[in-house]
């Protein structure tokens, strides 16, 4: 499926110039961006992925994802998670709102409540990145208001959240795991490359 989401890291006006260089680096660096964005808008590179918890569901997926060749960054309060998964080739990030900004796809794989209120309100949250044509998949099993109250926070901000519970969880390393969505069909589609990277239905 061909992701037709606009790439917000693309510069606008003065937007996205790279600091101290003159205008010669900054055509270099524009066009650099443009071409990424027709590509992947062309279906030509993976979407890059960030996830939230990296647990042993969290590690499992990030490992075969990066494995398939899509760019991964990955949070977790414990730092010894995201050392693991730089090892594998994947990057850190520092916070869920950094993962907000680097990625076209989130997913969220939280132990508590608590955990995903910080991750969607902050500070710093995905909401604070205010970062258009991202898509959540809330993979976590939490109550159904607490996903709903994020599901319509992130509505507000443009951004769609997909409801995805995970069967299979401790085959997850072989890739034999089914993800169940409700939500957005068309944001449902634009995640299924990303699916199929760490899931077999």
């Amino acid at each position: 499926t061909k992701s037709h989401f606009h790439d917000s890291r693309l510069p606008a006006g003065r937007q996205g110039r790279p600091p101290g260089r003159g205008i010669h680096s900054k055509i270099i660096y524009d066009w650099r961006q443009i071409m990424l964005h027709g590509e992947r808008e062309a279906g030509n590179l993976p979407l890059r992925v960030g996830v939230i918890g990296l647990g042993f569901m969290g590690s499992a997926i990030t490992g075969n994802l990066v494995h398939e060749g899509f760019t991964v960054f990955g949070y977790d309060i414990d730092r010894g998670r995201i050392e693991i998964l730089t090892e594998k080739g994947g990057r850190s990030a520092s916070c869920a709102e950094e993962i907000a900004n680097q990625s076209d796809v989130v997913l969220t794989l939280l132990p508590s409540a608590a955990a995903l209120e910080d991750v969607i309100w902050g500070p710093p949250g995905l909401l604070a990145s205010r970062r258009s044509n991202l898509i959540v998949m809330e993979c976590s099993t939490l109550p159904i208001d607490l996903k709903q109250r994020a599901f319509e926070a992130l509505q507000k901000s443009g951004i769609p959240l997909l409801d995805c519970p995970i069967s299979g969880g401790t085959r997850a390393a072989e890739k034999d795991l089914v993800v169940y969505g409700s939500g957005s069909r068309k944001a449902f589609e634009t995640c299924l490359p990303v699916i199929n990277g760490f899931a077999r239905a």
